[in-house]
C-alpha cells in the first residue's frame, strides 16, 4: 500500500512518512494527517514511559526475589557464626524451612 501511494505521488517509499503526506496532500486532508499524526507521537511518548515504568518495577520485583530467596537460604544453614569483619559465616545448606506432608 505504502509503495503504491509512493510510486503515485512519485516519492521514494523510504522517505514517505506522516509529515511528509502532511506537505503533499491537500486540505481536509493535510489538517486530518496532521492531528493524527501529533495523536500518535503523543500516544508513543506515553507507551515510552509506561515502558520505562514497568522496567523499573521489574527490576525491583526482582531484587525483591533475590533478597527472599537469599533470606531463605540464611535460614537453612546451620553453625552461622559471626566472623571478625562483623559478617556472618554460613555453614552448608542442611536444613529444610517447610516441611510438607501428606
Amino acid at each position: 500500500l505504502l509503495e503504491g501511494l509512493a510510486k503515485e505521488l512519485e516519492i521514494p517509499s523510504d522517505e514517505l512518512t506522516l509529515s511528509c503526506l502532511c506537505n503533499v496532500v491537500n486540505e481536509p486532508y493535510s489538517g486530518r494527517l496532521k492531528t493524527s499524526r501529533s495523536n500518535l507521537l503523543s500516544l508513543s511518548s506515553s507507551i515510552q514511559e509506561i515502558n520505562r515504568i514497568n522496567e523499573s518495577l521489574i527490576i525491583h520485583s526482582l531484587d525483591s526475589i533475590a533478597g527472599s530467596i537469599s533470606l531463605l537460604c540464611n535460614f537453612m544453614s546451620s553453625g552461622s557464626t559471626y566472623l571478625d569483619t562483623g559478617r556472618l559465616q554460613h555453614g552448608s545448606k542442611d536444613g529444610w524451612l517447610v516441611k510438607g506432608q501428606v
